[in-house]
């Protein structure tokens, strides 16, 4: 599991198993996970029209490219739009 604070201010949870993905909302000053943003398998996260995983870098190590990959999202709301079109 790794945390992540968007450039909103908003802080998620990435909680990763050998098959699952999923990312959730932080409050309570990040302690406590409130809802869960997206959530799938490492397939249906590869998949999508604007950038297909590498599967090197996610073998070596999927923590860091997940919190660079997320990087990109300035907020919850641009995240889920975005995740929810793969």
């Amino acid at each position: 599991m790794a945390q992540l604070q968007l450039d909103s201010g908003e802080r998620i949870l990435i909680s990763l198993t050998r098959k699952e993905i999923g990312f959730f909302k932080l409050g309570f000053f990040g302690f406590i996970p409130m809802y869960q943003i997206w959530g799938g398998s490492i397939d249906d996260y590869n998949r999508g029209p604007y950038k297909p995983a590498s599967f090197t870098m996610f073998a070596l190590n999927p923590v860091r490219y997940l919190i660079e990959d997320l990087s990109q999202f300035r907020s919850i709301e641009e995240m889920q739009k975005r995740l929810s079109s793969k």
